[in-house]
């Protein structure tokens, strides 16, 4: 697999942050479901978070990498 290049990363980060937007807009005027229906949203939320995380810290070290 080829490394990805800062405008990769910062494209990919900026889409998944747009995906966090949306699952919070969601999270904030959804009504409680049942139980599996509250974990998985959460697990879904916890997902998009983590993966803006990940690309956070890989662009990170890809700018300190490059310099």
């Amino acid at each position: 697999m080829s490394e990805k290049t800062i405008k990769q990363l910062e494209q990919e980060l900026e889409s998944v942050q747009r995906e966090l937007e949306q699952w919070e807009d969601h999270d904030a005027h959804r009504s409680d479901g049942s139980q599996r229906q509250d974990e998985m949203h959460e697990r879904i939320g916890r997902d998009i978070k983590n993966k803006v995380n990940r690309l956070e810290r890989e662009l990170d070290a890809k700018r300190k990498s490059d310099k």
